[in-house]
C-alpha cells in the first residue's frame, strides 16, 4: 500500500511540472521544470521496479 501511495504522490508531482512547464516553455524556470519532470520519471521508473513480482517469471 506505502508503495501504491508513492506512486500516486510521484505521479501528481509529475502532472503539476507538466502543467507548469506548459506555462513556462523557455527560459530558466522551463529548464528547471524539465529537470524536474526526468527526475521524477526516474523515481518513478525506480518505484515500478522494486514493485516488480521476486518470483523468477519473465513474461
Amino acid at each position: 500500500m506505502a508503495a501504491e501511495l508513492e506512486k500516486a504522490e510521484l505521479e501528481a508531482k509529475l502532472a503539476r511540472c507538466r502543467a507548469l512547464a506548459k506555462e513556462f516553455r523557455s527560459g530558466s524556470t522551463a529548464e528547471m521544470l524539465r529537470d524536474m519532470e526526468e527526475e521524477i520519471c526516474l523515481e518513478i521508473r525506480a518505484l515500478a521496479k522494486r514493485e516488480l513480482p521476486r518470483s523468477g517469471f519473465v513474461a
